[in-house]
């Protein structure tokens, strides 16, 4: 499974390497911090996923879900925060799933894994759809 990971955050992609690094089938294929670069970045290397820190600069008009969707529609995203309580804005704007940078490494893996099996997408991290 192809990975980009885009975050404002540059020690954020060091981590991501060293985790996704030791999970077989899972590659980082891109990386960036900037929303702008981003929906490029996804069409010229189409990847299956995209890691996106909630909060990246550069597009805060909510118009990034619906152009990363244009051009990767098959694609899933997976959006990430230090603050929890962003889960439901990030959902309802769109994105596949949602985990919090406060939780675990291994909650993000989980979550990549589920999409690579083909499970209900969001289920690990986001619980039953019906307590939103």
């Amino acid at each position: 499974m192809r990975i980009i990971v885009a975050d404002g955050d540059p020690r954020t992609f060091s981590a991501l390497r060293i985790l996704f690094g030791c999970e077989p089938g899972l590659e980082i294929v891109g990386e960036t911090t900037s929303a702008s670069r981003l929906v490029e970045l996804a069409g010229d290397l189409e990847p299956d996923v995209v890691l996106l820190d909630w909060k990246l600069k550069g597009r805060l008009d909510g118009t990034l879900l619906s152009d990363l969707r244009n051009t990767l529609p098959q694609a899933h995203i997976i959006a990430m925060s230090g603050r929890p309580e962003s889960e439901r804005e990030a959902i309802y704007a769109g994105a596949d799933a949602f985990v919090s940078k406060a939780e675990p490494a291994s909650a993000l893996i989980a979550q990549v894994k589920s999409l690579v099996a083909g499970d209900q997408i969001g289920e690990l991290a986001r619980g039953p759809a019906d307590d939103r």
